[in-house]
């Protein structure tokens, strides 16, 4: 999950390296596309994104050799970068130093490019763009930030130890306290899928007790490594403190599914039942959540009241996944009631219905 940190925020208001040069007194060039780049310039100054970055277009088309062209074009991906126009900023950026590659900003458009593929969710080609630029400025300002997304790249590329590699570097590095446990999640993410359990419950465990933004996933995922390792009592306290500190959350709802889960797997299908009906208010959670709500009655022979679950979402959800279950955990109700009669019916119609389920 992606959350704004710290990285995200100081690499967007990050500006230019070079200083801002208003343009002699006298040009060659007619006054229209200098009046176009000043006019530019001052749009952004004032960040006004969007103008901004047609005016330098602008100013591209109609004097693409005049001596501001490079800092124009440096411009106008920063303007889309600002707009979080990631696709146009990277082509103007590739651009740049296709142009310009000896330019003293030619390692922030370096670092642009890169960044802008980690947007767009093209994680190769960000981890081979951040890790060129890297290697070829590791002294430069950005470096920290380019270490962090090439390990968030790598991460996602299911290159967990290659991740783990890049977030050393960002630790080994100046940042700052924030930027630091931000590293720190991740690296306890990369720990995790190279199943060393350990040494990410120790990070998780640091950020849980932060005031850090992320300490509400670290319990999150403190409360999921004991569900893996079948601890579901504990699971569930962890769910639970994570649900009590943190109530509004985005992973709130799914907090209250995944404690359901680990009660009932503890057997206490009360509190089971509980969470379930708390997760079920989200619209998305609703079919599963519900359907274990009758399964809680179920195991405590509450045949009546299941039955009512089961019915309910049968007629909601008349086909998928959790239409089958339900209809099939409804009959067994009933041929424990011994109405066996209805039972058959109802298990009949799941043949009838669903004739290639391991249920039919």
């Amino acid at each position: 999950m992606r959350n704004v940190s710290g990285f995200r925020l100081w690499a967007a208001v990050l500006g230019l390296l070079c200083a801002l040069i208003a343009p002699p007194a006298a040009t060659a060039l007619r006054a229209e596309p200098i009046d176009d780049y000043n006019t530019s310039l001052k749009l952004y100054e004032q960040k006004r994104w969007d103008v901004a970055a047609r005016g330098f277009a602008a100013f591209l088309k109609a004097a693409p050799e005049h001596p501001k062209a490079a800092l124009a074009q440096l411009y106008q991906g920063q303007a889309l970068t600002h707009s979080q126009k990631y696709a146009e900023a990277r082509t103007v950026f590739r651009e740049f130093l296709k142009n310009h590659a000896d330019h003293p900003d030619a390692a922030l458009a370096a670092y642009r490019v890169g960044e802008s593929s980690y947007f767009l969710n093209e994680f190769p080609a960000a981890a081979a763009e951040l890790e060129a630029f890297v290697t070829q400025y590791p002294q430069h300002d950005l470096a920290i930030w380019g270490w962090q997304y090439l390990g968030e790249a790598q991460l996602q590329s299911d290159k967990p130890a290659d991740a783990v590699k890049s977030f050393e570097k960002v630790l080994s590095g100046k940042a700052a306290a924030n930027e630091q446990l931000e590293a720190k999640f991740y690296l306890a993410r990369a720990y995790e899928a190279l199943k060393e359990a350990d040494k990410a419950t120790a990070i998780f465990q640091e950020l849980a007790a932060s005031s850090h933004p992320r300490a509400a996933e670290a319990l999150f995922s403190l409360a999921a490594i004991d569900y893996q390792t079948n601890q579901f009592a504990k699971a569930a306290a962890g769910f639970e403190l994570m649900v009590s500190r943190f109530p509004t959350h985005a992973l709130v709802s799914t907090a209250e599914l995944n404690a359901g889960y680990a009660q009932y797997k503890a057997e206490d299908y009360s509190k089971a039942e509980t969470h379930f009906a708390a997760a079920a208010k989200k619209s998305e959670l609703a079919s599963s959540a519900n359907f274990w709500v009758g399964m809680c009655r179920k195991s405590q022979k509450k045949w009546v009241e299941a039955i009512e679950v089961f019915t309910d979402l049968s007629a909601k959800v008349p086909s998928g996944e959790y239409a089958e279950k339900a209809t099939y955990h409804w009959a067994d109700c009933e041929s424990r009631r011994d109405r066996y009669a209805e039972a058959r019916r109802l298990y009949e119609s799941i043949a009838t219905r669903w004739p290639t389920s391991v249920l039919a």
